[in-house]
């Protein structure tokens, strides 16, 4: 498959103008990604399906984005072609958006409030989406490597891949398995079937969202799945009051939850969206179990080359973190 046979397809299907290729943002990706510019002025996003998903999976992502912009949700405009979104070719499946020109929310207090209302934006829409996915805990295959859940066996295997690559940390490996032990045990858990229960965006944080003077919008729906509300709420001040990038860009825990900014989400999710009593119970315990998750799939699967110190300073920091959230003041 040639550039040029690509973009000739992408504009007779789309029926844009002639596209030239601008950059492709995602370089790290394995899937191609690449933003175009059209004839008319016009700029665009070409991303190819994840190696991840089958077309199954594809097409419930795109369907869920398709109904977000038909209710006016924040999201960009997913273009089609007689309402068919996805475009095969050479075997491959592509989608095309608009692209959003603004800029990616920052580490900020005020930035994280207005994310915490985005998402509670998306929530609200999301919850009405009617798919066959409905109550699927098994959907997409891939949700058991990256998204833990409620399975014991999940929980498990994310135990296995951390100690797996922290060989040379075992006192930490040992902290963090008797804090998901303690955490994941009936008594905390029996009262989780009274979490809501939704379709989720399922990676929100400062990446994957953008605002300009007019409109905020969350962007890649790739990780979109069924699951408890918290889980959105919980991943998100996960990742936005744990993790940054250091000064060459790689991945770093801070040495402590950024209590503010966690404040900051819960208060925007809540002034569009009300936690329930339940989910304000166990919002810390969600937090916790959110730094694990993502603690694996950040140092432990998706970036297989961190050196054995760096994963050790790493995990340090988390087992820190977790003695303390479950004493966080988030009112």
């Amino acid at each position: 498959m040639t550039s040029s046979a690509l973009l000739q397809a992408v504009e007779s299907f789309y029926g844009i103008g002639r596209c030239d290729v601008v950059t492709s943002p995602r370089p790290w990706s394995s899937s191609l990604c690449w933003k175009l510019r059209d004839s008319h002025g016009d700029y665009f996003v070409l991303k190819e399906k994840p190696r991840s998903q089958d077309k199954d999976e594809f097409n419930f992502h795109l369907g869920l984005h398709q109904f977000l912009w038909a209710e006016k949700g924040p999201v960009v405009r997913l273009l089609s072609s007689h309402h068919e979104p996805i475009l095969e070719h050479g075997h491959r499946y592509f989608e095309l958006q608009a692209w959003f020109v603004g800029r990616h929310f920052k580490t900020s207090t005020s930035d994280s409030c207005a994310l915490g209302r985005l998402a509670a934006e998306f929530d609200k829409l999301a919850r009405d989406y009617q798919s066959t996915h409905q109550g699927d805990w098994q959907f997409p295959r891939y949700r058991h490597s990256y998204f833990p859940d409620r399975s014991l066996s999940d929980w498990k295997q994310v135990m296995e891949r951390i100690g797996g690559r922290l060989w040379s940390a075992k006192r930490e490996t040992n902290e963090i398995s008797r804090w998901l032990d303690g955490h994941l045990e009936p008594s905390h858990t029996k009262s989780w079937e009274e979490i809501p229960q939704q379709f989720l965006h399922g990676d929100i944080d400062y990446d994957n969202a953008k605002r300009n003077s007019s409109r905020s919008v969350l962007l890649d729906l790739e990780n979109a799945r069924w699951g408890y509300r918290l889980t959105e709420i919980a991943r998100a001040c996960a990742v936005i009051g744990s993790f940054d990038r250091g000064s060459a860009g790689q991945i770093v825990m801070r040495r402590e939850l950024d209590s503010g900014n966690v404040r900051s989400f819960i208060r925007g999710y809540d002034s569009v969206s009300r936690l329930t009593e339940t989910e304000n119970l166990l919002l810390s315990d969600f937090i916790g179990l959110n730094l694990v998750a993502t603690f694996a799939s950040c140092f432990c699967m998706d970036k297989p080359s961190f050196s054995q110190s760096h994963l050790q300073l790493q995990s340090q920091r988390l087992t820190a973190t977790l003695k303390t959230v479950d004493r966080l003041d988030l009112d």
